[in-house]
């Protein structure tokens, strides 16, 4: 008998096995995770039968192969069960499955759902958007499902009357429609928004920033949209106008000239973390940054793979005890023991702060340990950790996993 409430059976590869895992479970599971397991038609119908006698609120079949008459199975029994939070990524479903789907939703339960990667197209993400304001879905995942301008234009058509709070667009070429889209979200009550990898740039940053501040968005995720340098003024003109606490801005060709457009409206806005990851920001751009950070609320910042030197670290860490600052990600750039060492005694200031220097592999062993020596004397140690050259210490026992999750 399995004496558990969460089921994780990920990755075994159990395809017709489905059933004999699933015989006896405890009656007080709610939670069951199936991912890549080569789950198929008949695997589907075995589930199907389970989950009309169980209280399952969460199942995630994420990577099998369970196609468009999987998903009528499942579809043919969801209004008989207590599911709420349905994950689907790269199941194949295509658009006949995502019309299945569709049809049960209204007398569901469910509350979030992630059809990534299913390549449902235009067809598929018209069937599902248009059956929202029927339902209490509030996350919708369309990530990667290769749609065009009619699904973007019908996603912003329906959005407006729906429940959505948080809605996953990447991965799919938003040029066409996305004027559209713009237009309407001031009528939804999205709060976060993942539109990353999505093609929009500097035009597409234009049309946005003349209607997030009638938004209620607070998270925004524009990372590798070609924004460029006059992309991201348009962005930051506007970000004290908004209610944005997390922004991605990773990956984007911003530039020392769109890092000091930024860095001027950072101190107005209520941005707490901010990811500048890979936007060859440089000795120029930490120096830039190190003024304004003071006067701002950030309280995490992502500057990986900019070029940044130890020089650029000196002046950097100069300015930390100043800000709000406890988490900073500096992952494979050029820093060596000089400006690693620079790090000690903000480590050691506060029990919260947490820096991720992985991939700087000019910093040396000697350095690690005088780090390790710095946590050790923390009173409060259990809080925070540091990580060095990617490695972990197998004598470090008090690593906390909720920052371990943070930065990972």
């Amino acid at each position: 008998m399995l004496d558990v409430e969460c089921l994780d059976l990920s990755s075994m590869m159990l395809g017709n096995r489905l059933e004999e895992y699933l015989q006896g479970a405890d009656s007080r599971l709610t939670s069951l995770n199936l991912k890549y397991n080569q789950i198929d038609k008949a695997g589907m119908a075995c589930l199907a039968r389970f989950l009309t006698s169980y209280r399952i609120t969460s199942i995630d079949l994420s990577g099998n192969p369970i196609g468009a008459e999987g998903a009528l199975i499942l579809s043919d029994v969801l209004h008989s069960t207590y599911v709420s939070t349905v994950s689907l990524r790269y199941a194949g479903l295509g658009a006949e499955g995502a019309v299945h789907l569709s049809r049960a939703l209204i007398s569901s339960q469910i509350t979030s759902l992630d059809l990534a990667g299913n390549k449902i197209g235009d067809e598929g993400v018209c069937a599902i958007v248009s059956i929202l304001p029927f339902t209490s879905i509030n996350f919708l995942g369309l990530m990667d499902n290769g749609f065009g301008k009619m699904a973007v234009t019908s996603v912003s058509t329906f959005l407006p009357r729906s429940r959505i709070t948080s809605l996953d667009l990447r991965y799919n070429d938003l040029t066409d429609g996305f004027q559209i889209l713009c237009e309407q979200l001031p009528f939804t009550k999205i709060t976060t928004l993942d539109i990353r990898f999505t093609s929009i740039g500097t035009l597409g940053a234009k049309c946005l920033s003349e209607y997030l501040p009638q938004t209620k968005i607070s998270s925004i995720d524009l990372i590798a949209n070609l924004l460029g340098a006059i992309g991201i003024k348009y962005i930051a003109n506007v970000l004290s106008k908004t209610s944005i606490t997390t922004i991605n801005l990773g990956r984007n060709q911003i530039g020392i000239d769109g890092l000091k457009a930024l860095a001027c409206q950072l101190p107005k806005s209520s941005v707490k973390s901010i990811d500048l990851a890979n936007n060859g920001i440089r000795q120029a751009g930490v120096v830039c940054l190190a003024e304004i950070l003071p006067f701002t609320k950030i309280t995490s910042i992502d500057l990986s793979k900019n070029g940044i030197d130890d020089r650029a670290v000196v002046v950097f860490t100069r300015c930390l005890k100043k800000t709000q600052i406890c988490f900073i990600d500096l992952r494979h750039n050029n820093i060596s023991d000089e400006g690693a060492t620079c790090f000690l005694d903000w480590i050691a200031f506060d029990d919260r702060n947490v820096v991720n220097l992985t991939g700087n592999h000019a910093i040396s062993l000697t350095l690690l340990d005088k780090v390790d020596t710095t946590i050790a004397t923390n009173q409060t140690i259990a809080k925070w950790t540091t990580f060095l050259m990617g490695r972990r210490r197998s004598d470090i026992k008090w690593l906390n996993q909720d920052v371990l999750h943070h930065i990972h």
